[in-house]
């Protein structure tokens, strides 16, 4: 089971990232930031493993069951949205730039139905 963070924390987390260990992950500290301040933001629950957001509907949840994947690639710019329902299903994978992430992660939430 993976323990879940707030979102305060979550933003911590990456602004660590960035201000000490130098990372590139200014795009993702941005998605971050907004998913936490919109009405998503009280019905998910984030956590980071690595670099990697995760995002689930509960408090806490199995590994890659009914779980939102979000990684950032600094290098090509890049976010990879991963939607696991289980381990022993292929995941639904969709891509977005750093230029419209947010508009990715709300396309997940509806194509998902979490917030239907």
């Amino acid at each position: 089971m993976f323990k879940v963070m707030t979102w305060p924390n979550t933003i911590t987390s990456y602004s660590d990232l960035i201000n000490v260990h130098h990372r590139k992950f200014k795009p993702m500290l941005e998605l971050v930031k907004q998913i936490s301040s919109t009405r998503y933001a009280s019905g998910i629950y984030p956590a980071i493993s690595m670099t990697t957001l995760i995002i689930s509907q509960a408090p806490s949840w199995e590994f890659k069951h009914e779980v939102l994947e979000i990684e950032y690639h600094p290098n090509e710019k890049q976010f990879v949205f991963t939607f696991w329902e289980n381990p022993n299903t292929k995941p639904w994978v969709t891509h977005s730039t750093d230029k419209n992430a947010f508009q990715r992660f709300e396309h997940c939430m509806l194509t998902k139905k979490w917030f239907a």
